[in-house]
């Protein structure tokens, strides 16, 4: 005997999979969160807003530059290829703010590599993993994904104004950097 419910279709499952890796990426942990750390990072290397704000600009300019070759790449290899090694290496970028110094020029090399990996780990793979899977309800399965990072957007700045106050930027950083590798890695390199 057959049971009665319907099987629930798997595109919808890689839609909710790219909602969770997107609460947690460069656009929620760094742009959205960036204020925080400013001001953080403003005290730590004695500087003004503009010479912290030059990082956020050397991140945006560097992630607007990579999208197009992230994207060239999940055309030629495919967005799993290009969106696990991109997320991995978010992480470990992340984490290594722990090894920065008091010298300004490695926080605008830290940016300059957010940048770098951010198109690749970013909503462009998901999208085109996404949209591989419907025909018909593409647009609500685009729209259940961006949900994650509408609601990452609300969630990880409060998260980063605890983070930044209690542990200071660096840790922070690193904080969102080990959970990118317990929460959303192994499941999008799941499904």
């Amino acid at each position: 005997m057959r049971s009665a419910r319907p099987k629930v279709f798997y595109g919808w499952w890689v839609a909710l999979t790219a909602a969770l890796g997107l609460f947690l990426n460069t656009a929620t942990i760094i742009v959205f969160s960036f204020g925080f750390f400013a001001k953080a990072m403003g005290q730590e290397f004695h500087v003004g807003r503009a010479r912290i704000s030059l990082a956020f600009t050397i991140h945006n300019l560097t992630s607007a530059l990579c999208i197009p070759l992230a994207g060239r790449l999940v055309d030629r290899y495919g967005p799993r290829r290009v969106l696990v090694p991109s997320t991995v290496l978010l992480s470990l970028i992340l984490v290594s703010s722990w090894l920065l110094s008091q010298a300004i020029w490695e926080l605008y090399v830290f940016y300059f590599a957010l940048g770098g990996v951010s198109g690749g780990a970013g909503a462009m793979p998901y999208t085109d993993v996404v949209s591989h899977w419907f025909d018909r309800h593409r647009g609500l399965a685009i729209s259940v994904m961006m949900l994650g990072m509408g609601l990452g957007a609300i969630a990880i700045p409060s998260v980063s104004q605890r983070l930044v106050a209690t542990l200071g930027w660096r840790l922070a950083y690193t904080v969102f950097g080990f959970s990118i590798v317990l929460i959303p890695l192994p499941v999008v390199a799941h499904f």
